[in-house]
């Protein structure tokens, strides 16, 4: 499975620690899915978190999409973007995986993976998250 990150957002305090974070959720996806079973699976995961102002919200909803045919995922949840804003940075960084791990798992269900393969890519996402909040206490 190959693992593309993007987002649309209109965060501009700490638009760079934003990008970073992102490059992170990439990086550490790649890894994980490269040694799982995941790897061969032939499909393309794109994931675009959305994170807009309650103001601009309405209209960017989420939309995330499973295009078997072409066997590409389209990841797009709409973040809590305060919730965002107001973290500290293991809490940005939880946003992004909270956001990944709450469609992904739809995603894959839909594309037609096993259930140990959906369980695997949970475990994956919500491992990185345990840590990240753990390490926040």
């Amino acid at each position: 499975m190959d693992f593309w990150v993007s987002a649309e957002s209109d965060v501009t305090k700490g638009n760079r620690q934003f990008t970073a974070l992102l490059d992170s959720v990439r990086t550490h996806m790649r890894r994980r899915i490269a040694e799982s079973g995941l790897a061969g699976s032939g499909w393309t995961f794109y994931y675009v978190p959305i994170l807009m102002s309650e103001e601009r919200a309405s209209r960017y909803p989420a939309r995330t999409r499973c295009y078997s045919k072409k066997k590409v995922m389209n990841c797009c949840p709409q973040l809590d973007h305060r919730r965002y804003v107001e973290g500290a940075d293991a809490i940005r960084e939880a946003v992004l995986y909270e956001g990944l791990l709450q469609d992904g798992a739809v995603l894959l269900r839909r594309a037609g993976f096993s259930e140990d393969l959906q369980s695997e890519f949970e475990g994956i996402v919500r491992g990185r998250l345990e840590a990240l909040l753990r390490d926040r206490e």
